[in-house]
């Protein structure tokens, strides 16, 4: 049974709630104060572009194609990665849905890195800047700061819709039951939901996630969590909070 959020949209700052008390969403971040229009662009500057078709990236790696869209000044991966980390997984565990949704991986996997490096208790400390993690070359990890930035721009650029309905895809039959979804940028959030681990795999029908590559150090330094960013067509909520590390969440990787 869903528990139903009641948060008005433009709230960032809460306590995340859901049906399983095992979730380890935890205290979100702050949003900070509008930024400049040295970070984020006006919408009289910047032209929203069709997303590009699919296959006009191609992972070497393994041969993975990837559609991509500008989204203001940022460059983004249309699709959730489906590269083969050792260890992540596919929604439910059914291989098909990586087709579809892409794969579910840890934060340190997120990052590229092993449990020991980063894992639950470890303080992982990464350079600032462009960080590849399990992104393709010349793609990267989007911090918290990406993150919010996308934020900025579809809410200054949305029309006065909702956050949630301007990200979601309208392919997707799993969110019609709570909101209609107009992807008006092109960024294409499907259900891939999230796992906590491998025996509770969420469904997926009325939220998504993904991660960030901000490692999370509020409140305490036991370094269990990290930051990600949630969708929710349930109330139609969007923000970015905390997770532990051990959930296993999408990846979508922007370009730098």
């Amino acid at each position: 049974m869903k528990t139903k959020i009641l948060l008005p949209i433009f709230l960032m700052a809460f306590w995340a709630c859901t049906d399983n008390e095992s979730n380890p969403v935890k205290t979100d971040v702050p949003e900070p104060p509008p930024a400049s229009s040295e970070t984020v662009p006006s919408s009289s500057s910047v032209v929203v572009q069709e997303p590009d078709s699919c296959g006009s990236f191609v992972d070497a790696r393994d041969g993975q194609s990837y559609c991509t869209v500008k989204i203001g000044e940022q460059t983004w991966m249309a699709k959730n990665l489906a590269y083969a980390i050792p260890g992540s997984i596919c929604r439910s565990d059914n291989p098909a849905n990586c087709e579809r949704y892409g794969r579910l991986y840890s934060w340190a996997q997120a990052i590229g890195k092993t449990d020991a490096e980063c894992g639950v208790g470890r303080n992982c400390t990464l350079a600032e800047g462009q960080f590849q993690g399990a992104c393709p070359e010349g793609w990267a990890l989007p911090d918290t700061s990406d993150w919010k930035q996308l934020m900025r721009f579809v809410r200054e650029n949305n029309e006065g819709e909702s956050l949630a309905a301007s990200l979601l895809s309208t392919e997707e039959p799993e969110w019609a039951e709570y909101v209609t979804a107009t992807d008006r940028f092109g960024f294409a959030a499907l259900a891939s939901a999230g796992s906590y681990n491998p025996e509770n795999s969420f469904t997926g029908d009325d939220r998504t996630f993904f991660w960030s590559r901000t490692q999370d150090t509020f409140g305490d330094d036991d370094y269990d969590d990290a930051h990600m960013f949630l969708v929710q067509p349930l109330d139609e909520v969007v923000w970015v909070g905390s997770a532990g590390k051990i959930a296993q969440y999408s990846v979508r990787c922007i370009k730098y």
